[in-house]
């Protein structure tokens, strides 16, 4: 929904508000508009739509990950509060994914031996509990390269009854369960704390290799606050010493056919994030 120039997104998300008046508007990924400046611009635009008389009746349906919808949401206030029904996906269990298989296996007309069958459920058991599971998406990307496997097999070895055995599914699930898992089958620190995993306390104290990562990832996170601290000084220090040169930017970097209307909400959009940027910067000499 985002183009690439100035004043251009509020008009694309405007057609496609037009196209969805008195119906819905699904916008999948929707944590994408938290991206960029044209992201703001389309946000901006949505909160507009949606108390405008015009849309009157048609639904907003945003769709996404949770952590990346509410960290988008929550670059604008507007948007988040307008937003008041929330429907969660809960991730598939084990039974889930082996239904999936034994659907898939009897509509294709296939028996899955049984050796295979619990080669599944423990592959199922171990990639559920790995960072980045895709549910649905992995059992049918799963499944996929079982029966390709199972298409190698049967060039020199025909079949009376269509079968998967053992040695289609093993490989599958070792190949999956091998990209997945995290190096020493440890998880990285902003997993531990945005997904709240439940490691023992002695785990986490005596282990190097976790202890080592835990300190590389706290390293970086403090460089990159570093940097961020470094930007904003720089930002404040160039409007400080050419206010007038930061003027005639603005200028200068407006397209041409974009509205007055559309010009004053953009110049808006960045003295807020300006605004934003002093806070930060006051926050940040408050901690030092």
């Amino acid at each position: 929904m985002t183009a690439e120039y100035v004043g251009h997104t509020k008009k694309k998300v405007e057609e496609k508000l037009d196209e969805a008046r008195g119906g819905v508007l699904f916008i999948d990924e929707a944590y994408e508009l938290g991206k960029g400046h044209f992201g703001v611009e389309a946000m901006t635009t949505l909160v507009a739509a949606m108390t405008n008389p015009t849309y009157k009746g048609m639904v907003i349906i945003i769709a996404g990950y949770l952590k990346d919808i509410n960290r988008m949401l929550d670059l604008n206030s507007g948007l988040k509060s307008r937003f008041t029904r929330f429907f969660n996906f809960e991730n598939w269990e084990i039974s889930d994914c082996i239904q999936y298989v034994n659907d898939q296996a009897e509509k294709d007309d296939i028996r899955v031996e049984k050796s295979a069958l619990e080669c599944f459920s423990t592959g199922f058991e171990q990639l559920i509990r790995l960072p980045g599971f895709g549910n649905g998406r992995d059992v049918v990307a799963l499944w996929k390269k079982v029966l390709a496997n199972r298409a190698d097999r049967v060039v020199t070895a025909h079949e009376i009854e269509k079968t998967v055995v053992l040695a289609d599914v093993r490989p599958a699930v070792e190949e999956m369960v091998r990209v997945r898992t995290p190096p020493q089958n440890l998880p990285f620190v902003s997993d531990v704390i945005d997904e709240g995993l439940d490691l023992p306390f002695e785990f986490l104290q005596n282990d190097d290799a976790f202890q080592n990562q835990f300190n590389m990832n706290f390293k970086n996170e403090e460089n990159q606050k570093e940097n961020n601290q470094a930007k904003i000084e720089e930002i404040f220090d160039d409007e400080e010493a050419n206010p007038e040169e930061l003027e005639v930017e603005k200028d200068v970097m407006r397209d041409i056919g974009v509205s007055d209307e559309i010009w004053e909400e953009l110049k808006k959009a960045k003295d807020d994030q300006r605004e934003k940027l002093k806070k930060m910067k006051i926050e940040m000499e408050k901690k030092r």
